[in-house]
């Protein structure tokens, strides 16, 4: 698998955030907050390898660091009616507060948010796929 390839950091994406959902489920039954921040974490990197998909696929290159990813999709988001009409950039910055920040470090959001973050997440993946193989 090549790093840089866009499909299959679409597919890390994608496996990112299957593990994600078993681990939330898991950390349901066994009522386990460990549990959850991982979820939240592996939530996070699925957003942080379907956003290095897009930039790549759009000849931009994968992020080095959260912040190039931001100045990345804005950067595109001007360019691109599309990725602007569907807020990427706006939704990666919400995923980084919310999974990253609040769910994995902080430890202070439940499932139920947790699981609607996720549901948020398989959108984002979905959207970037679209843009990606329209």
């Amino acid at each position: 698998m090549k790093a840089g390839n866009p499909s299959d950091l679409l597919k890390e994406a994608r496996d990112a955030y299957l593990k994600a959902r078993e681990e939330l489920k898991r950390s349901l039954e066994k009522e386990d907050t460990m549990l959850l921040r991982d979820a939240c974490e592996k939530g996070w990197l699925a957003v942080v390898k379907a956003t290095d998909a897009l930039l790549e696929g759009k000849g931009l290159g994968k992020g080095e660091s959260y912040k190039d990813r931001r100045d990345k999709l804005w950067e595109l988001s001007r360019k691109d009616y599309a990725i602007e009409a569907l807020g990427l950039h706006d939704r990666f910055g919400a995923r980084e507060a919310t999974l990253h920040i609040h769910g994995f470090y902080d430890g202070i959001i439940g499932w139920e948010l947790a699981n609607e973050e996720l549901e948020k997440v398989e959108r984002y993946l979905s959207d970037v796929d679209k843009l990606l193989n329209p």
